[in-house]
């Protein structure tokens, strides 16, 4: 059997190709970021491509994409994307306490996103005299070819609307 032949899971370092995607919403809560702002942290899962497909072409190789889990923060001080979150999942509201948004109504909603990937290096912990410089990170962290390792994390660009699965 050829690797070309199987359905391997998408992994750290695979990209998710810029599309469509069904999300379903499987946690969401309230509570404080750590500079202490209001915000609504949803926990999604990859269901399906728009075309209803759990796997996912990419290059010569298939990736199940079911199941691959996807956060987002939203901020209350931007209310617009708030109420667009809530409008999106089919819960339209006139009015939501940014104090107290009832969050748990998204639960369970299934929709319609744009997802891509952003691919970012990886680094080591500073040195002391990088940590005396300032510094917050380290050298990147390089791969026997001695190109900088990049690990891939998939992102919502937008949530669409709701869909029915």
């Amino acid at each position: 059997m050829k690797r070309t032949d199987t359905v391997a899971q998408l992994g750290p370092q695979d990209r998710l190709p810029r599309d469509r995607y069904i999300l379903r919403c499987l946690t969401a809560t309230f509570g404080m970021s750590q500079n202490q702002n209001p915000m609504i942290t949803v926990d999604w899962e990859i269901v399906s491509d728009a075309s209803g497909s759990d796997t996912v072409q990419v290059g010569d190789r298939s990736f199940n994409i079911a199941g691959k889990k996807v956060r987002k923060w939203y901020l209350t001080r931007n209310m617009a994307d708030v109420f667009d979150l809530f409008d999106a999942c089919g819960c339209t509201k006139d009015e939501i306490d940014e104090n107290n948004p009832p969050v748990q109504e998204l639960v369970g909603k299934t929709v319609d996103a744009i997802l891509y990937t952003k691919e970012s290096p990886k680094f080591k912990e500073p040195t002391l005299e990088q940590r005396a410089q300032g510094a917050k990170v380290g050298d990147p962290i390089l791969g026997a070819d001695g190109q900088p390792i990049k690990f891939c994390e998939i992102v919502i660009d937008r949530v669409l609307g709701p869909v029915t699965v």
